[in-house]
């Protein structure tokens, strides 16, 4: 997408499903333009990892103004 630049990480690098420690995630979303821009972020995760101890939450969307 032109003008905007999208960074992420991971921490720590290594996920050992094991022992189920946490994992964070960082995304950031710059515009690097001087137009407003709305945008949709979409994360969805494969079965083995989830956003929330249940394990039920997989998919996370937001919507950026």
């Amino acid at each position: 997408m032109v003008g905007v630049s999208l960074k992420a990480g991971l921490f720590p690098y290594r996920l050992s499903l094991k022992s189920k420690e946490t994992q964070e995630l960082s995304v950031e979303l710059s515009n690097e333009t001087n137009q407003t821009k709305y945008l949709s972020l979409d994360i969805a995760l494969p079965s083995a990892v989830s956003f929330d101890k249940s394990g039920l939450n997989r998919r996370v969307s937001k919507k950026l103004e």
